[in-house]
């Protein structure tokens, strides 16, 4: 996480992927959740409508000091050859939802494909592995 935090390009993916959930979960009716000691409405409302500079060092502390060191599902389910991940649960159904709400997820949508797309081929692994700028070149069209 401190790694995607730290990278400005990761960092845009994150928050993208972020106000792109944060916009179907308004679309469903659906609120955020409190978390304990994390100011969520806070950081959704942020994350909506101010810059995402405003909030970099508050959100990468949050991030941070919930997981530490703690690798993603994701990157672990790839790093350890899984044939399957969970991104279609996660990114996948915010790209779904948006879809039928009409609600661009462009982002999570194209990141749903790509990791799909390495757990399916172990070659596309090696395009992305700590070559962030490639992934983000990708999403952040």
């Amino acid at each position: 996480p401190r790694t995607v935090f730290e990278h400005d390009a990761l960092y845009q993916v994150e928050i993208e992927c972020l106000r792109e959930t944060l916009n179907v979960m308004k679309k469903l009716g659906v609120p955020l959740s409190w978390l304990p000691r994390t100011p969520t409405r806070t950081l959704g409302f942020a994350c909506r409508y101010l810059p995402a500079r405003l909030y970099r060092t508050l959100l990468t502390k949050k991030v941070y000091t919930g997981r530490g060191d703690k690798m993603p599902s994701l990157h672990t389910d790839l790093a350890s050859g899984k044939l399957r991940s969970e991104v279609s649960f996660l990114n996948g159904a915010v790209a779904l939802h948006g879809s039928h709400l009409n609600v661009d997820t462009p982002v999570n949508h194209g990141l749903t494909q790509i990791l799909t797309a390495i757990t399916g081929d172990r070659s596309e692994w090696d395009i992305y592995k700590a070559q962030p700028e490639i992934l983000a070149d990708a999403l952040l069209i």
